[in-house]
Protein backbone atom coordinates (compact mmCIF):
# COMPACT_ATOMS: atom_id res chain seq x y z
CA UNK A 1 0.00 0.00 0.00
CA UNK A 2 1.27 3.42 -0.92
CA UNK A 3 1.71 5.82 1.95
CA UNK A 4 0.02 9.21 1.80
CA UNK A 5 -2.84 8.48 -0.63
CA UNK A 6 -6.31 8.33 0.72
CA UNK A 7 -9.56 7.69 -1.08
CA UNK A 8 -12.62 9.05 0.59
CA UNK A 9 -16.02 7.43 0.22
CA UNK A 10 -17.47 10.35 -1.76
CA UNK A 11 -14.66 10.65 -4.30
CA UNK A 12 -15.63 9.61 -7.87
CA UNK A 13 -18.16 7.04 -6.76
CA UNK A 14 -21.67 7.27 -8.19
CA UNK A 15 -24.52 4.80 -8.40
CA UNK A 16 -24.74 2.75 -11.59
CA UNK A 17 -28.01 4.40 -12.66
CA UNK A 18 -26.41 7.84 -12.59
CA UNK A 19 -23.49 6.69 -14.71
CA UNK A 20 -25.95 5.06 -17.11
CA UNK A 21 -27.96 8.30 -17.23
CA UNK A 22 -24.81 10.31 -17.96
CA UNK A 23 -23.82 7.91 -20.74
CA UNK A 24 -27.33 8.12 -22.23
CA UNK A 25 -27.36 11.94 -22.10
CA UNK A 26 -23.92 12.18 -23.72
CA UNK A 27 -24.92 9.74 -26.48
CA UNK A 28 -28.13 11.63 -27.17
CA UNK A 29 -26.27 14.96 -27.31
CA UNK A 30 -23.74 13.51 -29.77
CA UNK A 31 -26.53 12.29 -32.06
CA UNK A 32 -28.33 15.63 -31.93
CA UNK A 33 -31.62 14.10 -30.82
CA UNK A 34 -34.00 15.73 -28.38
CA UNK A 35 -35.97 14.04 -25.64
CA UNK A 36 -39.15 14.84 -27.57
CA UNK A 37 -37.84 12.85 -30.57
CA UNK A 38 -37.09 9.85 -28.37
CA UNK A 39 -40.53 10.00 -26.76
CA UNK A 40 -42.15 10.19 -30.20
CA UNK A 41 -40.24 7.17 -31.51
CA UNK A 42 -41.00 5.14 -28.39
CA UNK A 43 -44.67 6.15 -28.58
CA UNK A 44 -44.95 4.97 -32.18
CA UNK A 45 -43.15 1.76 -31.25
CA UNK A 46 -45.58 1.16 -28.38
CA UNK A 47 -48.68 1.99 -30.41
CA UNK A 48 -47.46 -0.23 -33.24
CA UNK A 49 -46.86 -3.05 -30.77
CA UNK A 50 -50.33 -2.64 -29.30
CA UNK A 51 -52.01 -2.58 -32.72
CA UNK A 52 -50.07 -5.64 -33.92
CA UNK A 53 -50.77 -7.57 -30.74
CA UNK A 54 -54.49 -6.76 -30.70
CA UNK A 55 -54.87 -7.34 -34.43
CA UNK A 56 -53.45 -10.83 -34.18
CA UNK A 57 -55.53 -11.69 -31.12
CA UNK A 58 -58.82 -10.26 -32.38
CA UNK A 59 -58.41 -10.18 -36.18
CA UNK A 60 -61.55 -12.22 -36.89
CA UNK A 61 -63.75 -10.02 -34.75
CA UNK A 62 -62.19 -6.86 -36.16
CA UNK A 63 -62.84 -7.82 -39.78
CA UNK A 64 -66.36 -9.10 -39.14
CA UNK A 65 -67.37 -5.94 -37.27
CA UNK A 66 -65.71 -3.65 -39.85
CA UNK A 67 -67.28 -5.40 -42.84
CA UNK A 68 -70.68 -5.46 -41.14
CA UNK A 69 -70.50 -1.73 -40.43
CA UNK A 70 -69.48 -0.94 -44.01
CA UNK A 71 -72.29 -3.14 -45.35
CA UNK A 72 -74.86 -1.42 -43.11
CA UNK A 73 -73.61 2.04 -44.14
CA UNK A 74 -73.92 1.12 -47.83
CA UNK A 75 -77.42 -0.32 -47.35
CA UNK A 76 -78.60 2.61 -45.20
CA UNK A 77 -77.16 5.11 -47.70
CA UNK A 78 -78.87 3.29 -50.60
CA UNK A 79 -82.30 3.40 -48.93
CA UNK A 80 -81.85 6.99 -47.77
CA UNK A 81 -81.86 6.16 -44.06
CA UNK A 82 -78.57 7.99 -43.64
CA UNK A 83 -76.97 10.62 -45.80
CA UNK A 84 -73.19 10.94 -46.01
CA UNK A 85 -72.15 14.58 -46.28
CA UNK A 86 -68.98 14.26 -48.35
CA UNK A 87 -68.10 17.95 -48.06
CA UNK A 88 -68.10 17.58 -44.26
CA UNK A 89 -65.99 14.41 -44.54
CA UNK A 90 -63.54 16.38 -46.68
CA UNK A 91 -63.39 19.15 -44.07
CA UNK A 92 -62.71 16.69 -41.25
CA UNK A 93 -60.11 14.57 -43.04
CA UNK A 94 -58.69 16.97 -45.60
CA UNK A 95 -59.15 14.28 -48.27
CA UNK A 96 -61.20 15.13 -51.34
CA UNK A 97 -63.59 12.23 -52.13
CA UNK A 98 -63.06 12.76 -55.86
CA UNK A 99 -59.31 12.14 -55.61
CA UNK A 100 -58.02 9.06 -57.32
CA UNK A 101 -56.28 6.23 -55.55
CA UNK A 102 -53.02 7.30 -57.18
CA UNK A 103 -53.29 10.80 -55.69
CA UNK A 104 -54.08 9.31 -52.29
CA UNK A 105 -51.06 6.98 -52.60
CA UNK A 106 -48.78 9.86 -53.55
CA UNK A 107 -49.98 11.85 -50.57
CA UNK A 108 -49.48 8.89 -48.24
CA UNK A 109 -45.93 8.33 -49.55
CA UNK A 110 -45.11 12.00 -49.00
CA UNK A 111 -46.22 11.76 -45.36
CA UNK A 112 -44.21 8.55 -44.91
CA UNK A 113 -41.09 10.17 -46.40
CA UNK A 114 -41.43 13.16 -44.07
CA UNK A 115 -41.74 10.88 -41.03
CA UNK A 116 -39.56 7.92 -42.01
CA UNK A 117 -38.14 7.30 -38.53
CA UNK A 118 -41.60 7.26 -36.95
CA UNK A 119 -42.90 5.02 -39.75
CA UNK A 120 -40.10 2.52 -39.21
CA UNK A 121 -40.62 2.65 -35.45
CA UNK A 122 -44.36 2.05 -35.76
CA UNK A 123 -43.88 -0.75 -38.27
CA UNK A 124 -41.24 -2.43 -36.09
CA UNK A 125 -43.56 -2.22 -33.10
CA UNK A 126 -46.39 -3.69 -35.19
CA UNK A 127 -44.25 -6.63 -36.33
CA UNK A 128 -43.02 -7.33 -32.80
CA UNK A 129 -46.56 -7.09 -31.40
CA UNK A 130 -47.92 -9.35 -34.14
CA UNK A 131 -45.23 -11.94 -33.41
CA UNK A 132 -45.84 -11.82 -29.66
CA UNK A 133 -49.64 -11.96 -30.03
Amino acid sequence: MVQGTRITANQNIMPWWESLEQYFEQSVRRMGVTLQDIVQVLSFLGIGFLVGFLLKKYMRYFFVITLTMILFFIIFDHFGIILIDWSHVQQLTGIDPTNTIQQFGERLLAVIKENIILTISGFAGFVIGYRVG
